[in-house]
């Protein structure tokens, strides 16, 4: 039996040739499937900034156009992220600048990051914990919460 290694070559030439323009193709819908996806993700940030803008500019605004519920609700998580964030800085020894966000040492008297000065708190004798923060503590955990979360958006 005699190989026709001419038509073999052409074969597996034609047959590389097919691979590679497939591959190209899919190499090419995944290129066009990430753009897309980074777009979307693009677009999602630019309609939370909008979302933000609007509620930094009618937070106190009594009807808040229809809105007042979710800005309840807003209110209320970074009240809950302020809390949960003081937790960590708790267990973690640490303190946030009010000025950037950034973390230190609880005995740190200015920030290492924008060299804003920051109080050292005082020692203070163990309390009983409170069932419920009161209504000035939210208010102050939650633009602790919004310092945090606006030096992560700077940095994103």
């Amino acid at each position: 039996m005699a190989w026709d290694f001419d038509s073999i070559s052409r074969k597996l030439t034609r047959a590389g040739q097919e691979v590679t323009e497939k591959v190209k193709e899919t190499a090419g819908i995944v290129q066009l499937r990430q753009k897309k996806a980074s777009a979307e993700n693009e677009l999602q940030d630019v309609f939370s900034e909008i979302g933000k803008a609007f509620y930094e500019q009618h937070k106190d605004d009594e009807d808040a156009g229809g809105m007042s519920e979710l800005f309840a609700k807003a209110g209320t998580v970074c009240a809950r992220i302020g809390l949960l964030q003081n937790e960590l800085n708790q267990l973690r020894g640490t303190k946030v600048c009010p000025n950037c966000g950034a973390e230190m040492p609880l005995d740190a008297a200015y920030c290492s990051k924008c060299g804003t000065e920051v109080q050292v708190p005082e020692a203070e004798p163990e309390a009983e914990p409170e069932e419920e923060p009161a209504a000035e503590e939210c208010c102050e955990a939650g633009e602790a919460a919004e310092t945090v979360c606006d030096a992560v958006e700077e940095k994103a």
